[in-house]
Formats: structure tokens, sequence, C-alpha cells
């Protein structure tokens, strides 16, 4: 019968293979649980961030973009701000999310939001506090040209005197003047 033994040089290596699958198996999946309940625990809320809002007319659809708008589905709601009107709520239709972090937001417009072409304001809420809510503006309908640029406005008005400066340098030596009478 053989007896099987491990030689000091392999030690090591198996070693270092086992302290990386205990930290595989056990510690890496406590560390992505514990980072991704942190969006739910009030006690470490995560700030929810809006990169974008572009509006797919063809659809009548708003798409959103953001950071930790919640996991697996978002739990919140969408408010437009139209012209001199309570906030719209959107009604949300589908959530993505993208491996680079980024998540989408899908919400219907309004069957008459093309009566309202301007610049409004979007908000998004996915919970409570300040740090589960973020707002962008976001451009309906077609866009103008540039204006032109407007007259100069008037003088404004002077100022209140400023500190007294600091006593510069002693200037140079100068020239000796003319002799006298």
């Amino acid at each position: 019968m053989k007896k099987s033994s491990i030689s000091l040089k392999s030690l090591p290596v198996a070693f270092s293979r086992f302290v990386c699958l205990i930290i595989t198996v056990f510690i890496l999946p406590q560390l992505a649980t514990a980072q991704n309940s942190s969006e739910f625990n009030p006690n470490h809320p995560v700030k929810l961030s809006i990169i974008s809002a572009e509006v797919d007319e063809s659809r009548n659809v708003m798409i959103i973009s953001g950071y930790n708008l919640g996991r697996r589905q978002f739990r919140g709601t969408a408010n437009l701000y139209l012209a001199d009107q309570a906030a719209t709520e959107l009604t949300l239709t589908d959530f993505l999310e993208y491996p680079n972090g980024i998540q989408q937001l899908e919400a219907n417009l309004p069957a008459n939001i093309g009566d309202f072409q301007g610049t409004y304001i979007l908000e998004v809420i996915g919970g409570r506090g300040s740090v589960r809510q973020d707002a962008i503006t976001v451009a309906l309908g077609s866009q103008g040209p540039q204006g032109e640029v407007g007259p100069q406005g008037p003088q404004g008005e002077v100022g209140p005197q400023g500190p007294q400066g600091e006593v510069g340098p002693q200037g140079p030596q100068g020239e000796v003047g003319p002799q006298g009478p």
C-alpha cells in the first residue's frame, strides 16, 4: 500500500487555493447581499440618481435612466410637472437593469402630451427620504433655434468701497536731477 504525502513545496499553493475558495463561497456573497440590501435599509439609504430622460414620441413613452432606482423592480412613482397643472403621475410599464449599473424605467406619457411643448420637471421618488428622490428637466416637443442676443442691460449701481490695500514694495532709486541755480 502506497502512502500519500503532501510535500512542503505544494502546501503554499494548496493553502492559497483553499483561501480563494473560502472567500468566493462564503465572504463575497455576504458582501454583495450587504451592498444590495443597503438600498432598503433606512439607516444606510443609497442615493437615487436620474442621469437622463428621453421621450420616444413614436411610442408615446419616456425612458428614464439612472442609478439605484430599485432592486429587481421599481417601487415608487414618476411625476411630470406640466405647465400650470398638478403633478401628473406617469404609469410605469417596464424596469430594466444593465451590467454597467444603469437602470431604466419606461413610462407611458399622457395622451395629450403633444399639447405641452417646452421644458418641464420630472421627479422620481423611490422611497422615503431625500436620498430616495431626484428630479431632472425634460424637453417636450421640438426645440426652436437659439434666440438672438438681447440688448445690454442698464449700468449697475456703484458697489461699496473695498478695503485698504497693502503697502507696496519700495520703488527703485531715481536718477539724479539737474543742478539747480
